[in-house]
């Protein structure tokens, strides 16, 4: 289990959720799980699926 969960609240911000995610590509510190909170918004399972593969993502809708 890591031990920090990082929320991020987004509402139609494709490019900015992009940017959120890749910053916390960069983080040394790694032992964290992000939350994209997705309020009603657009889909934004194309820029979390772009890193799931570095990071660990769970999406609410």
């Amino acid at each position: 289990m890591p031990t920090v969960s990082i929320i991020i609240p987004t509402y139609n911000r494709p490019r900015e959720l992009a940017e959120a995610l890749e910053a916390l590509t960069r983080q040394h510190y790694q032992d964290f799980d992000v939350i994209v909170l997705n309020n009603n918004g657009d889909d934004v399972s194309a820029v979390t699926s772009a890193y799931q593969d570095r990071l660990h993502i769970c999406r609410v809708t």
